[in-house]
């Protein structure tokens, strides 16, 4: 039982809910991200705008309250 309640709260948000928050589309923009280097890079490889991919990154910030690239 710890691990399972120690596993919630490391994907608990600031709102209590399990990623029910959290949509794959944020997930699939973070990970895009993180992959390219880059937000453009991004958002070219899922063929969305650039802002596409910044709002749903930034979504997922505001969720975790933590920021999640190091923005120049």
């Amino acid at each position: 039982m710890e691990k399972i309640s120690s596993l919630e709260s490391a994907f608990t948000g600031p709102q209590g809910s399990l990623f029910l928050q959290v949509s794959y589309t944020q997930i699939r923009s973070f990970h895009a991200v993180a992959s390219t280097g880059g937000f453009t890079a991004a958002s070219k490889v899922l063929h969305v705008g650039q802002p596409t991919i910044t709002g749903q990154v930034r979504a997922l910030e505001d969720f975790y309250g933590v920021e999640l690239f190091y923005r120049r």
